[in-house]
């Protein structure tokens, strides 16, 4: 069924049992796990179906702290029905037309306590998760759970031997946006016991007089109209950050928020540092074809690609965060002297004049036939975060690849949990009344430190391997730094913990504090799960979520009917 929030009368109260805040990946997939069920659910989304550039504006946000950081640094998140899959946008050729996003599972390290990282380690081990990654696969419509690398390789497409078994391959599955915002919405406006609300912004959560459990949420819409939603169950599923905001937002018991009693709500805040690293000067031009196992590629129905990790014992032994590089063919001017120069001015209006101008603007000069290839070259690839989104370079035809250079070497990096990495409330209001966020994000030493020491291992490595010559791109300070685009993996914020005092939520993802809310998602992470995009694991726990709610709704007195 489907309700649009604007025909809901003013101070109406609408009833379920379930209250499901947020339509991404997360609250999409409980309600689909809900339909069908002996109860009432309800499923609240701000935006709806299409881009509304007003709607997206109450995500506005701004960073304080970090020179790597844009001033607005939500541009990689969507208040839309199907959330952040909109964004979605790796792609191949020959390609299907569908745009997608790598999915990886998380390794057993990213799960452990490591002494080296302060923070680390999750309640449970992967092997809790591992019946939920295979369900995830089937809701992400991929094949069978197969991630090893010989499922994948082929006469074209074998793994790099590194003689210093310090990197390894993974491979990764591709996920079409299509599955969340058209198939699952459909098959929701569909269930009988299920009803989508678009347009339906929560902007606060009311707790009950008698015990500490959450009553009601309020709803508002951008026309001005309120209404109320009761439900003997809450489960945010809003993303890291909106679920942050409503909890501090909802300050009516208490003056910091609801599940903050140990000021944890908020902290936390991580997100993987994606970036280009460098680039690789191959020894030889057939290697842009016998390394397509590193291509995003078709293979069969299905779209693949292989990274390069840190081994464990790499990461074990010398303490580092864990790391992935992405490896994408580049043709001419990619990687230049000349690109590199035009990177570093770029850099220069955030960082202020430089007696080094000069020998840069030299050398633009000097290669402005390059300089000009790799602009023109980026700007029909559709750059981004983590660079090119665009694969099938080992499928080219042979006067195609002729054109080709170098390989772009393109990381994604864990972060250290730290509790100074935050998101607080701002005294400036959007246009629900509500208090915009404020965005605390710095990398601290010991990230820098895991970037230049995994930066050295991928050097030595290639050349041990004869790939051929690593030419770094960035430094980490300065003009040449990384600079994010935007939070696109926004994780922490409201960690699970087993003690109140060191984390949001217990291992079911319930707030601690109050025993009917729930939080799905991201937030939840203890750590940054290693290199892995967060979708794949947020939909296993989100699985493992439904499993326990449904559990919960077996004894607990159903509603009649949704009304309103």
């Amino acid at each position: 069924m489907l309700l649009d929030a604007y025909s809901v009368p003013t101070d109406d109260t609408v009833h379920a049992d379930v209250c499901i805040v947020g339509a991404g990946p997360a609250g999409i997939t409980l309600a689909q796990e809900f339909a069908g069920e002996d109860f009432k659910v309800l499923l609240l989304e701000g935006g709806r179906f299409e881009f509304d550039p007003m709607v997206q504006s109450l995500h506005d946000a701004r960073a304080v702290s970090d020179h790597y950081l844009p001033s607005a640094p939500l541009s990689g998140r969507r208040r839309q029905f199907g959330g952040t899959t909109n964004l979605w946008d790796h792609h191949t050729r020959p390609g299907d037309g569908r745009l997608r996003a790598r999915m990886m599972m998380a390794e057993e390290i990213d799960f452990e306590h490591r002494d080296a990282i302060p923070y680390s380690g999750w309640p449970f081990q992967r092997s809790t998760l591992m019946p939920y990654y295979e369900r995830a696969q089937a809701v992400c419509q991929l094949g069978p759970l197969g991630y090893g690398v010989d499922a994948w390789s082929g006469p074209d497409a074998q793994p790099i031997s590194f003689p210093g078994s310090r990197l390894n391959t993974v491979i990764g599955q591709f996920v079409a946006s299509d599955v969340f915002t058209h198939r699952y919405r459909d098959d929701l406006v569909l269930a009988e016991n299920v009803t989508l609300c678009i347009s339906a912004n929560v902007v606060g959560i009311e707790v009950g007089n008698g015990p500490v459990a959450a009553h009601r949420v309020r709803v508002a819409t951008l026309a001005g109209s309120q209404f109320w939603v009761e439900a003997a169950c809450f489960i945010l599923a809003a993303g890291a950050l909106e679920n942050t905001r409503l909890l501090l937002s909802s300050d009516g018991a208490s003056p910091a928020g609801i599940g903050n009693e140990h000021d944890l709500v908020g902290r936390f805040l991580m997100d993987h540092q994606a970036f280009r690293l460098g680039v690789v000067h191959p020894s030889s031009r057939e290697l842009f074809k016998s390394l397509a196992l590193y291509d995003a590629r078709r293979v069969g129905p299905w779209m693949v690609g292989g990274s390069l990790t840190l081994d464990e014992s790499v990461v074990r032994d010398e303490g580092l965060l864990n790391m992935c590089a992405v490896l994408a063919a580049s043709p001419k001017g990619s990687g230049s002297s000349a690109e590199q120069s035009l990177k570093w001015l770029y850099g220069l209006r955030r960082g202020g004049l430089s007696r080094d101008v000069g020998k840069h603007l030299v050398r633009v000069m000097l290669g402005a036939d390059k300089a000009v290839a790799a602009l023109w070259t980026r700007g029909m690839r559709r750059d981004s975060a983590f660079g090119e989104f665009r694969g099938g370079w080992s499928q080219t035809r042979k006067d195609e690849q002729k054109l080709l250079e170098v390989l772009e070497v393109l990381v994604c990096c864990e972060q250290v949990p730290d509790p100074d990495n935050r998101v607080v409330l701002a005294h400036e209001r959007d246009r629900l009344g509500r208090r915009k966020l404020e965005l605390h994000l710095s990398w601290n030493e010991q990230d820098k430190h895991s970037i230049r020491r995994g930066r050295g291992i991928l050097a030595e490595e290639f050349g041990n391997a004869r790939i051929g010559r690593f030419q770094p791109w960035v430094d980490l300070d300065g003009p040449a730094r990384p600079l994010w685009p935007g939070i696109h993996h926004p994780m922490g914020t409201t960690r699970m913990h087993p003690d109140p005092a060191q984390g949001v939520v217990d291992e079911d993802c319930r707030v601690h504090s109050v025993p009917n809310l729930f939080v799905a998602g991201s937030s939840v992470f203890p750590t940054g799960l290693g290199y892995a995009n967060p979708t794949f694991t947020l939909l296993a726990l989100t699985l493992r979520l439904a499993d326990h709610i449904k559990t919960v709704m077996a004894s607990a007195p159903k509603v009649a009917a949704l009304q309103g």
